[in-house]
């Protein structure tokens, strides 16, 4: 009985057992079963939610428990439904008894957004846009640009360039990864019937007087234009690299449409060329331009200046050969050539080197109209603009020029340009090459020099100094003009023959240069400088600056030396200079140290 008793619980238990409802049963190797969470890491912004989901293999309805490795960042609830706290990683773990856990990486990003300004515009064909995007709040993304439909607009893929190519319209859309979309509605119109007007080619030059560079980057465009078959007009705006005394206001809203971030920098009628919409002007002498030298619209600038009240009336007219009535920009301004002001220059110096006086030209002094244009009406292809301007005192109106430039509403590319110097017949100033500081020493000087230094530099080269009678007046006082050429040769003596003047180091030719100091020298340009206190302190007196297009020296075998060189800008340097004897010429060798072989003054002395 008692076993009866016994046994009674354990078999009450058993029936038990078998009634609960169907519940999975764990084998003895838990392992057979894990959980995987897809997706394995994702991007989350800040502030939304995200459904992760977990599969367990094979299949089995045990509990999933979800957990955060750093909940201020993110948090999971049971279901997996992750929320977006805080910018910052964290970890999702999906456990559960006798499954093998998984993890997924969540990174929370703040929530960036793409913003076009202007989200819409209106093209005509042939014409370009730079479109910007700005990310909100800043962030270092790649932003990817399309467009809907490339036959009516295309844009670079990566600088957001729209270019206008047939009639209608197209969406042009802004994206990066992990930054919301934006877009810009670019309507495009057919302009231009035909091409009747002769176009002036624009040079916006951007410099300032800290920046080193830009002295080198002046001499480039003037090295173009001197050789250019096309007209120019050219403006510098001091904006770029700081400010300095010439820098306006309108100077920074034209850069920043034109793209500038640095100086020098040029636009060429703000359109693409090889090198860009901007680039430095150094590359403008080799670049082939790709304007077309007509346009579709003329512009006739008609003015009356009174010089005792200073007040200025503009009229700016012109025609237009295209189909439809249409809005421009006009933009007028006033530019002043022959400021003398500092620059620094490290361009041609292994250290930095300021000029005292440099004749700053083509100075963008104000713009009358708005700095991106006044809007204008076209009606029956002409038009019409007129502005009343007061003269600053400080300028000096015999230097001042009024520059007209017609542009589409989008800015870019300016489609023609005129201008008028202020002081009816005059230059306005511009019949100065802008080379260097010195007043009155225009590119029809011919200069010659009277007596002539030649020292051995070093084992392989020679150095010519020349030295004129003539008197210069500078910053530095009355100063006699001295150029220095040095000879580049591996020839151990100075034999009879022809040198030419180039911009290379071979043997046997010259390589014109000049001296800031008893250290630097800088091949390329043939400069005269002032000698005076300033140039033994090390520091640049310079009165004039060539860039040469051709030369040559001539030795025979007397020793006479004949010079000739020709400049970019017409001066000739010429001169001859005749030895008393021909006995020092075989005698230049590694062994000789000779600080001067021939010094000739009048009176050909050696």
């Amino acid at each position: 009985m008692k076993k009866i008793l016994y046994f009674l619980p354990m078999l009450v238990l058993g029936i038990m057992s078998s009634c609960e409802p169907n519940t999975p049963i764990v084998p003895e190797n838990p392992t057979l079963y894990t959980i995987t969470i897809e997706p394995i890491s994702v991007d989350v912004q800040k502030g939304t939610t995200y459904q992760l989901e977990a599969t367990i293999t094979p299949d089995t309805t045990a509990t999933v428990i979800w957990t955060s490795s750093d909940e201020s960042v993110a948090t999971v609830d049971e279901s997996g439904l992750l929320t977006a706290i805080a910018e910052g990683a964290t970890t999702i773990i999906a456990s559960g008894d006798g499954l093998v856990s998984d993890t997924c990486v969540i990174t929370v990003i703040v929530p960036y957004f793409i913003t076009i300004q202007p989200d819409t515009i209106e093209m005509y064909t042939g014409t370009t846009y730079q479109l910007l995007a700005t990310i909100t709040p800043e962030k270092n993304a790649i932003v990817f640009w399309s467009s809907s439909d490339a036959k009516v607009a295309s844009v670079n893929n990566y600088s957001g360039l729209v270019t206008a190519i047939g009639e209608g319209f197209t969406t042009i859309i802004a994206s990066a990864r992990g930054v919301v979309s934006d877009t810009c509605v670019v309507y495009v119109k057919e302009l231009a019937a035909s091409k009747p007007y002769p176009r002036k080619f624009l040079i916006e030059h951007f410099t300032t007087e800290q920046c080193g560079y830009c002295p080198g980057g002046m001499y480039s465009i003037v090295d173009h234009i001197e050789n250019a078959t096309t007209p120019y007009i050219w403006v510098s705006h001091h904006y770029g690299y700081g400010t300095d005394e010439y820098t306006i206001a309108d100077n920074e809203k034209i850069g920043q449409v034109v793209g500038v971030s640095g100086a020098p920098n040029m636009a060429h009628n703000r359109t693409l060329q090889e090198e860009g919409l901007v680039f430095h002007p150094g590359y403008l002498p080799e670049m082939t331009i790709k304007d077309e030298t007509m346009s579709y619209a003329s512009i006739e600038i008609e003015h009356t200046f009174d010089q005792n009240t200073r007040q200025l009336d503009i009229t700016v007219s012109g025609e237009m050969d295209i189909k439809i009535d249409a809005e421009m920009l006009l933009t007028v301004l006033i530019k002043e050539n022959r400021l003398v002001g500092k620059q620094a220059d490290y361009v041609y110096s292994w250290q930095t080197a300021t000029w005292k006086e440099f004749m700053h030209t083509r100075v963008v002094r104000d713009v009358i109209t708005d700095a991106l244009g006044d809007v204008i009406q076209v009606k029956d292809k002409k038009y019409s603009h007129k502005l009343t301007y007061t003269i600053n005192q400080n300028w000096v109106p015999g230097n001042c020029c009024i520059v007209a430039y017609l542009t589409p509403l989008a800015q870019k590319p300016i489609i023609n340009a005129e201008q008028a110097p202020l002081i009816v017949g005059t230059t306005g100033g511009e019949q100065y090459v802008p080379y260097g500081i010195t007043e009155g020493k225009g590119p029809s000087l011919s200069l010659k020099f009277d007596a002539v230094n030649v020292t051995q530099e070093n084992d392989s080269q020679l150095e010519i100094q020349m030295i004129s009678n003539q008197t210069i007046q500078t910053a530095y006082g009355a100063s006699q003009p001295v150029a220095i050429l040095y000879l580049n040769t591996n020839a151990t003596t100075l034999q009879e023959g022809t040198y030419p003047i180039q911009d290379d180091n071979a043997t046997g030719t010259i390589t014109a240069g000049y001296r800031i100091d008893e250290e630097t020298s800088f091949g390329g340009s043939l400069i005269t400088y002032a000698v005076s206190s300033y140039l033994n302190q090390g520091k640049l007196a310079c009165a004039h600056i060539w860039r040469m297009n051709e030369g040559e020296m001539v030795v025979d075998a007397a020793g006479n030396i004949t010079l000739n060189i020709k400049t970019y800008g017409g001066t000739t340097v010429a001169g001859s200079y005749t030895a008393s004897s021909a006995s020092y010429l075989p005698k230049i060798n590694k062994a000789t140290e000779l600080k001067q072989l021939v010094d000739i003054t009048k009176g050909l002395k050696k």
